[in-house]
């Protein structure tokens, strides 16, 4: 996904530092929650995902479970 993007007036105006400043800020913070998201993962919570995914069929999707055509 990308972050960057440029409002009307800044195109207009060729400004890129804002947007680029904007997008890099948006990225970090989904970093550092991704980040902080994996060190509270414990590995009871690897099990119970694990557990989950082996009942799966082969025809459900591994991240949500819906079933493909």
């Amino acid at each position: 996904m990308s972050y960057y993007l440029p409002r009307p007036h800044e195109e207009a105006l060729g400004n890129e530092q804002d947007p680029f400043d904007r997008a890099k800020a948006e990225w970090l913070k989904h970093a550092r929650q991704a980040i902080e998201n994996v060190e509270q993962f414990t590995f009871d919570d690897f099990l119970k995902i694990k557990a989950e995914h082996k009942s799966r069929k082969p025809n459900q999707c591994f991240e949500c479970g819906k079933e493909n055509d």
